[in-house]
């Protein structure tokens, strides 16, 4: 299964992607917030904001939960490079079998921390290089599970 909250990007892929067996791609786009998740912050993985500018003021809530449909260890990897990352870390940690993989791209970023530092029972690897994208240097962890 694949996540996406771009409706361009979406309908791009989706084109490519169709016929392919087994695989599931979603769009599941932000939704506006309520009033009351106005004050949120976006490294709270309880809060399902993005800290781009473009989606202030809408909520990935659905988009992060969508993990939820499956049963507890459930996927060999999980991979993280989307929109609303710490409320997706925090979805897909259960969703992994033992031996499993989730995979947090720009995992180095201070939105992160705080929910990176959930990550209970998960050996983890990090792996720095060049992004040509951003002009800079980034980095990717794997968090393996125990």
């Amino acid at each position: 299964m694949s996540v996406e909250h771009d409706a361009v990007w979406y309908e791009k892929l989706n084109s490519r992607l169709s016929g392919s067996a087994g695989l599931e791609y979603r769009l599941v786009p932000p939704e506006p917030l309520k009033d009351s998740d106005a004050a949120a912050e976006p490294n709270d993985p309880g809060s399902y904001l993005s800290s781009n500018k473009e989606y202030r003021g809408h909520s990935f809530r659905s988009y992060a939960s969508q993990i939820d449909e499956f049963p507890e260890e459930h996927f060999d990897i999980v991979l993280i490079d989307g929109r609303a990352r710490p409320s997706c870390i925090r979805h897909a940690t259960s969703r992994l079998k033992p031996g499993g993989m989730l995979v947090v791209d720009n995992s180095d970023r201070p939105n992160y921390r705080r929910a990176l530092a959930e990550v209970k029972g998960y050996s983890r690897m990090s792996f720095r290089g060049a992004v040509p994208q951003l002009i800079g240097w980034s980095q990717t962890d794997i968090f393996v599970k125990s």
